[in-house]
C-alpha cells in the first residue's frame, strides 16, 4: 500500500486505526519521523490488535517518542468494536501451551 492510498483511506475515515498504523510505517520508511510518530500514537489511541500495538510501541520507542500509557503496561490492548453492532469485545486470549511436546519420528 502506498502512502497516498493510506492517506485517502484516512480522508474517508480518520478513525481507521489500521490506516494510521500502515501510514506510520510508510512514513518511517520515507524518513517522516514526526508524522509517523503522530500516526502511531493515533493508531494506538484508536485501538490496534495486540501484536500491532506491540510493534507500534516499539517503533515509538525507537523514534524516541512518547509512548501512550495503556496497551503494553499490563492493561491489555484497547478494546475494538466488532461486527458493526456497537458491541465492544476484548481480543481472544492467547492459546495455552500444550501439556507435552509431541515427538515426531
Amino acid at each position: 500500500m502506498s502512502a497516498t492510498v493510506a492517506q485517502k483511506a484516512l480522508e474517508a475515515n480518520d478513525s481507521d486505526a489500521d490506516a494510521h498504523y500502515v501510514l506510520a510505517w510508510l512514513l518511517v520508511d520515507q524518513g517522516g519521523r514526526d508524522e509517523a510518530t503522530a500516526h502511531f500514537q493515533k493508531a494506538l489511541s484508536l485501538g490496534l490488535s495486540s501484536k500491532d500495538a506491540e510493534l507500534a510501541v516499539g517503533a515509538l520507542r525507537r523514534l524516541g517518542a512518547a509512548v501512550p500509557a495503556g496497551p503494553l503496561e499490563g492493561q491489555g490492548p484497547p478494546a475494538r468494536a466488532h461486527g458493526g453492532t456497537g458491541e465492544v469485545q476484548q481480543p481472544p486470549p492467547a492459546p495455552a501451551a500444550p501439556a507435552q511436546a509431541v515427538r515426531l519420528r
